[in-house]
């Protein structure tokens, strides 16, 4: 479907609105095979180019969009009556973009973790022992002690020793693979809430390091 010049100029007003740099987009004219004078338009985030936001024209009174990443799937696609119909889904997709980007990768960032730390988990898919438990209890009461030692202000503080003591609860009844998936994990998503800087991260994986090597974690080096 062809825009109108005025149509493009706001989309891209509205990109800008939205606090995007105007340069992370481009605006592509897509040709209609066997429609010489109409065309498909797609803006395309540059950084991830899987991410777009393509019109298209359906039947005689609709259009039709196709867009990544979508409100609950990676692809999503619709009709649409008229501009102000379009335009109300391309702000949505800018919004679902923003939720994309802004969002931390988890599981990446435990194998991050890993390997800054020279470190690998022990992959033994057991329960603990109860001289493990035990010395899991005692490694982690040390850890507590060695988080108050970091610059952290008391909300944090005491949001991190919580997380930590139901960690130590959890160890009863997992597995030592998802234990540690699971401590790990849900230590990097409480960093991200409680807005922990990454040098205090840094400094907290680095205490992980020194305290439970052995039990949890082995050397790559």
């Amino acid at each position: 479907m062809k825009l109108l010049l005025s149509q493009r100029n706001q989309l891209f007003d509205t990109i800008l609105g939205h606090g995007y740099p105007s340069e992370d987009f481009d605006f592509v004219k897509l040709p209609v095979q066997g429609a010489l004078h109409d065309e498909n338009s797609q803006i395309i985030y540059l950084p991830n180019s899987e991410y777009y936001f393509q019109i298209g024209r359906g039947d005689v009174s609709r259009g039709f969009i196709e867009y990544s990443p979508g409100e609950s799937q990676l692809i999503a696609s619709r009709k649409f009556a008229g501009w102000n119909d379009l335009y109300n889904s391309f702000t949505c997709w800018l919004m679902f973009l923003k939720r994309e980007l802004e969002e931390s990768d988890l599981w990446g960032g435990i194998s991050t973790v890993f390997n800054k730390l020279g470190l690998q988990p022990i992959l033994i898919d057991t329960h603990f022992s109860s001289d493990e438990f035990i010395r899991l209890e005692k490694y982690m009461n040390e850890l507590q002690i060695a988080v108050k030692t970091l610059q952290l202000n008391q909300d944090q503080q005491t949001n991190i020793i919580l997380r930590l003591e139901e960690s130590l609860n959890r160890a009863k009844s997992e597995r030592r693979i998802d234990w540690a998936s699971h401590f790990i994990g849900g230590m990097m998503s409480l960093f991200i809430t409680l807005s922990v800087t990454p040098n205090v991260q840094s400094k907290f994986w680095s205490l992980v390091k020194a305290i439970f090597s052995g039990i949890l974690l082995t050397s790559n080096i």
